[in-house]
């Protein structure tokens, strides 16, 4: 059997929990730089993740069970897929720390047990501590702490968030690429800085504010940075063009990137962001992009965005629709008005 010179991070989800993650994913493999690194996790890590900025990562393990999964490994500066159907328990064999992001659940935390990795970091209520070698604290009881920094904790193992929260406070995330000025123009026809985004679109219709405000909000603000030779792009993925031409109107530009990658340049090169609460607020805050995310239900303090310039703006939530979170969550994002949303954009713009 091999050494044991591996350092392993695990952590699945959707694009936004994969992207708050990076921070603590960052510390631990700088903690063990003379390890190989590695992550585990679902198959959007293979668009995320540029080995690039990655020194010392290797390869990933695409899994979703916790007990197998498909091995990518590094070359250069791609992830080329390996070997298919590999054991976890027996990758985990090669591995010397372990790190589960996936504090909810314990799926993975039980291979990296059964393989005895000599270090290994998690987070679990009382009677499966045994599971990790260093413990945080069960945040199993939705505490008002940034998903973040939840998961800093893990890496940091006290029984409370110390030096890495106060680090990451004004750094938001780490940055997922090396950004391309050139081919942020490609897909904006404008240059870095001259223009904002708004993002109108999330998974659902429900969970973002009103096409029609954000509407009336693009027509009144494009003539604002028209005057300082800004342009203003609506942004959103392939699927949503109908949604994004109701805010767009017949008069502004409409960008849709086939790859991660290419919204990674679109955003790092953008002069400000306006978003629902989204994946893409984090991806920005990885490039330090000023951002303005409206918030419906979801609470600031575990899902806000992150970084120094980074600002929001929250729904008003009806507590007597508390049953009915759908509902509440539309009403709250109804709730917020365009006059709010274009005061901070001026604001921003008269300090900038």
């Amino acid at each position: 059997m091999r050494s044991r010179d591996r350092v392993v991070a695990i952590h699945t989800g959707s694009w936004g929990d994969l992207y708050v993650a990076t921070a603590a994913i960052k510390e631990a493999f700088d903690r063990h730089s003379d390890l190989d690194a590695y992550l585990v996790g679902n198959k959007f890590w293979l668009q995320i993740i540029q080995p690039e900025v990655w020194p010392t990562l290797k390869g990933l393990v695409v899994s979703t069970n916790g007990w197998s999964g498909d091995l990518y490994e590094r070359q250069g500066s791609r992830l080329v897929e390996g070997q298919k159907g590999i054991l976890l328990f027996r990758f985990f064999r090669t591995v010397k720390a372990s790190y589960n992001l996936r504090t909810e659940s314990l799926r993975f935390g039980w291979g990296t047990w059964l393989a005895r990795v000599p270090e290994r970091h998690g987070s679990s209520y009382h009677p499966f501590k045994w599971l990790y070698t260093e413990n945080s604290p069960w945040l199993g009881s939705d505490p008002l702490i940034h998903e973040r920094d939840r998961m800093l904790q893990v890496v940091e193992g006290s029984k409370k968030l110390g030096e890495l929260a106060g680090k990451w406070k004004s750094l938001g995330l780490p940055p997922l690429k090396i950004s391309s000025p050139d081919n942020a123009r490609k897909w904006v026809v404008a240059e870095p800085q001259k223009y904002w985004l708004i993002n109108p679109t999330s998974s659902r219709r429900g969970k973002a504010w009103p096409a029609k405000k954000f509407r009336v909000l693009a027509e009144k603000l494009s003539l604002v940075l028209k005057e300082k030779n800004i342009s203003l792009k609506i942004l959103g993925s392939l699927s949503e063009t109908e949604w994004l031409q109701e805010v767009a109107g017949g008069d502004l530009s409409i960008v849709q990137t086939p790859t991660i990658a290419d919204l990674m340049d679109v955003v790092a090169n953008a002069g400000m962001l306006i978003t629902n609460t989204s994946s893409v607020q984090f991806l920005a805050s990885g490039f330090n992009t000023p951002t303005i995310t409206l918030m419906g239900r979801a609470r600031p303090e575990i899902w806000g965005p992150l970084g120094s310039k980074q600002q929001v703006i929250r729904g008003v939530i009806d507590k007597s629709l508390d049953r009915d979170i759908y509902v509440q969550e539309e009403k709250a994002y109804a709730s917020i008005s365009v006059d709010a949303v274009l005061e901070k954009c001026l604001e921003f713009l008269a300090s900038s």
